[in-house]
């Protein structure tokens, strides 16, 4: 297939693993201190940076498993909160690999 205009997809999807994270960061933080960590994940750039968020995982005791961290490098790697503001074609199929291995992570946050 010819590049198409999947930019947005790939755009969102990203947003939905950073979302998942966060979440899954919130879910594994007692109450008292989540107004400290909702600030850290909130503050800048690395709050977008998904390497970021594992490690913050990591450190409370959830590590995702060998698949799941090998999908990261990959999202890692290929999105960026600035996407939106590219004029980049992208094609059906790696929007649909993109979009693969967001699903894994999202399915992996919602059981963990």
């Amino acid at each position: 297939m010819e590049p198409g205009r999947y930019l947005d997809s790939v755009y969102l999807a990203g947003y939905a693993v950073e979302c998942a994270l966060k979440a899954l960061i919130l879910k594994r933080t007692l109450p008292p201190q989540r107004r400290v960590i909702l600030d850290e994940l909130t503050s800048g750039a690395q709050g977008h940076n998904l390497d970021f968020l594992v490690r913050i995982l990591r450190a409370k005791g959830c590590s995702p498993p060998k698949e799941i961290r090998e999908a990261l490098v990959v999202l890692n790697r290929e999105w960026r909160t600035d996407l939106r503001y590219k004029g980049a074609l992208i094609s059906f199929r790696e929007t649909e690999d993109f979009l693969k291995r967001v699903n894994a992570v999202y399915e992996w946050a919602e059981r963990s």
